[in-house]
């Protein structure tokens, strides 16, 4: 019987918090110069009345998603309220493309495919043993293979930082297209 009664206590309990709340009149006061109004403010927008994201059904839907191929309203963080879509796609394209090159030497380290003539020393290598292996070398970590990829790609994005700061501003004064490197 006890058991009975808390379980329906914890069953009712739990299923109040999905009742709406009451909205409360709340009142602000301005001063003027020589007098005091009061006035009423607003009501606050039911957040029940905005449109939902199809992806996750509890957040509003993000407004600068729309017209993006592969839209569902999937912002949890709201990334898009606060920077530009073309800085965020752009960044969304880099980081796609340095996982899929980590994946491609990942797996071709570990498949066993080499580079001929191989360094002494690298014939062994795994995933594992790689990082500690290629940041060794005799004139310093600069010199060594993980240090002149870095600077390879500090090199990359030094000469990409002007286009891609000026799309984070918002600036439409370059054409650029998200993701072009002008490559080809």
């Amino acid at each position: 019987m006890k058991l009975s009664c808390l379980l329906s206590a914890v069953i009712i309990g739990s299923s109040s918090s999905f009742a709406p709340v009451p909205f409360t009149q709340t009142h602000t006061r301005s001063l003027h110069a020589s007098s005091v109004e009061e006035t009423e403010a607003p009501p606050a927008a039911p957040v029940f009345n905005q449109e939902r994201s199809p992806a996750i059904p509890f957040l509003p839907y993000p407004q600068n998603l729309k017209g993006y191929p592969g839209d569902v309203g999937f912002d949890p963080w709201g990334f898009s309220e606060n920077w530009e879509m073309d800085y965020l796609r752009e960044a969304e394209i880099k980081h796609g493309r340095v996982c899929m090159m980590a994946w491609l030497g990942w797996v071709s380290v570990d498949g066993g495919l080499r580079v001929y003539p191989t360094p002494e020393g690298w014939t062994d290598l795994t995933s594992l043993t790689a990082w500690s292996t290629l940041q060794e070398s005799p004139t310093g970590w600069l010199y060594s293979p993980l240090g002149l990829f870095t600077v390879f790609i500090g090199i990359i994005e030094a000469l990409q930082f002007a286009d891609v700061n000026t799309m984070l501003r918002g600036d439409q004064e370059s054409a650029r297209v998200p993701g072009d490197l002008d490559f080809d």
